[in-house]
């Protein structure tokens, strides 16, 4: 009896022993699944937050470019009015209207665009004519363009349909086609271009500033080792610009890639071409 009185407390301390480590055990599953959910959160919002100062950098960089422009050609007609006679003021003018009216509507996109991001939609990614996008990159750029009398020129199948962000295609493109334009000389030309690649395209900028050094094209896209230059007219760049378009093509599943030789390089993505 006495034996059979201490099985039943034994078996009886044993089952609480077993149904307290359950409730132990489900209490630290809870414990590591609220730890897990916390500690992917903060990573997500670091990461959100190291993509936004990259973005922001980005956007900078961009908007210089149409600001230094501006800048130079309002402080020649303001210090030298007698070098401009009153046709070539007017066009200076006209183009100086052109630039600020694409930069206010560029920064009224960008808005839409970061409230979008900021809600979590992805529904801006959608099918666009790449000619269309192509156009939309030639009249933003070509106050620049013509600065340096440069001809840009757009060679594109029509019917093409690319899967895209607007607003990251202009971000990177902007970029591409200032750094094209940097290192161009007076009166060279340029070409947005659209090469078809089996299933994919090579959509990029084609210059004709007598390519890129095979060591030099090495270190273009390195986070360690960015290189300032100045440009064919003395235009001061940070050498930042290159990889700030390809942190935000990384961010959206894509790459910058090069193709160089002794006349010109190609700067392009590589999409896939939709459906026509």
């Amino acid at each position: 009896m006495f034996l059979t009185i201490l099985l039943l407390s034994s078996f009886t301390v044993i089952l609480v022993v077993v149904i307290y480590s359950i409730r132990l055990k489900r209490k630290l599953d809870i414990v590591r699944a609220e730890r897990l959910k916390v500690e992917l959160e903060r990573d997500n919002m670091a990461e959100k937050s190291f993509r936004q100062s990259k973005l922001l950098a980005l956007l900078t960089h961009h908007i210089m470019g149409p600001l230094n422009y501006n800048h130079k050609m309002i402080e020649l007609m303001v210090e030298r009015p007698d070098k401009i006679n009153p046709e070539e003021g007017q066009v200076h003018l006209n183009l100086i209207a052109q630039s600020l009216g694409e930069m206010q509507y560029t920064l009224s996109q960008l808005m839409d665009w970061a409230k979008a991001q900021h809600g979590h939609k992805r529904g801006s990614i959608e099918d666009h004519p790449l000619i269309d996008l192509f156009e939309n990159e030639l009249e933003f750029i070509r106050p620049q363009a013509n600065w340096k009398s440069l001809e840009i020129s757009i060679e594109c199948n029509p019917s093409w349909v690319i899967k895209t962000d607007s607003m990251v295609f202009h971000l990177v493109f902007q970029n591409l086609l200032s750094n094209a334009i940097k290192f161009s000389k007076k009166g060279s030309k340029l070409q947005l271009l659209a090469l078809l690649d089996e299933s994919y395209l090579k959509v990029g900028v084609k210059d004709e500033a007598g390519g890129v050094e095979p060591e030099i094209a090495k270190k273009i896209f390195s986070k360690s080792n960015h290189l300032p230059a100045k440009g064919t007219e003395n235009e001061i760049g940070s050498g930042m610009g290159l990889l700030l378009a390809q942190d935000l093509a990384e961010s959206h599943g894509l790459a910058i890639e090069l193709e160089t030789d002794s006349n010109g390089s190609f700067f392009y993505l590589r999409v896939k071409l939709e459906d026509e």
